[in-house]
């Protein structure tokens, strides 16, 4: 695993992605950008929405990953070779660090 385990949790204002160091401490593993264009385009009470709406899911990361790899390695069934390139694919950038 070569990114930040996870939770990870969104600070709610639209700002950071938050893990937590081995004592327990909040750091921050990312940052939710875009206020400019976005408040340009929808103005600014929907650019506030789509931050959050964007830190929320960027924050649920870790989560979808290991669940995706839970199905993957737990399914009794064949996956349709539509979906298993693509999640081959998923599964190399994530495991390669996007390399």
């Amino acid at each position: 695993m070569n990114h930040t385990p996870g939770p990870w949790k969104f600070d709610g204002y639209g700002e950071f992605i938050l893990a937590n160091d081995k004592d327990g401490n909040p750091f921050p593993v990312a940052e939710v950008r875009g206020w400019g264009r976005l408040s340009t385009r929808y103005g600014r009470e929907k650019a506030v929405k789509i931050l959050i709406a964007n830190g929320y899911l960027i924050s649920a990361a870790p989560d979808m990953w290991e669940l995706l790899l839970d199905l993957y390695n737990d399914m009794d069934v064949e996956i349709p070779s539509k979906y298993l390139d693509r999640l081959t694919d998923i599964r190399t950038k994530v495991e390669e660090g996007g390399v």
